[in-house]
């Protein structure tokens, strides 16, 4: 993955307001973390789900891939850039990947485990390229 200090000008970096401290955790359901604490105390469950996981998740990203669009600095240079500012916002170590796909809805999803993944639909960016991104 790409370290996100890296690759963000010094001028953009100063001109957003960080999320410093930021935790996954802050939103998790105590309900939800409960009922996790619980599935990870049965025996040979998370090895499970892990396994289970592994299987979905390279069926559904491979899918997703091939349905969509790798943005890059190269490819979509105002979207990208866009795109780390927020990950600065967030106070992201490393940049998941970026990719849009062709679809009048208004959504957006991200994946993975281990590697990380950000999918657009058109729909979205069509909306808020009328709003924002400019």
């Amino acid at each position: 993955m790409s370290n996100i200090k890296t690759m963000l000008p010094i001028t953009q970096k100063s001109s957003r307001h960080r999320l410093d401290g930021l935790e996954k955790m802050a939103f998790q359901h105590p309900s939800d973390l409960a009922m996790l604490s619980r599935l990870e105390r049965v025996p040979l469950l998370p090895s499970l789900i892990d396994k289970f996981m592994g299987v979905v998740e390279k069926s559904f990203v491979d899918e997703m891939l091939g349905r969509s669009f790798h943005v890059t600095q190269k490819s979509l240079p105002k979207l990208y850039s866009l795109f780390l500012q927020a990950c600065d916002c967030l106070c992201l170590d490393s940049l998941p990947l970026l990719y849009v796909q062709q679809n009048p809805q208004m959504n957006a999803m991200a994946w993975g485990g281990d590697r990380p993944y950000i999918f657009f639909y058109s729909g979205l960016i069509d909306a808020l390229w009328k709003e924002r991104i400019r």
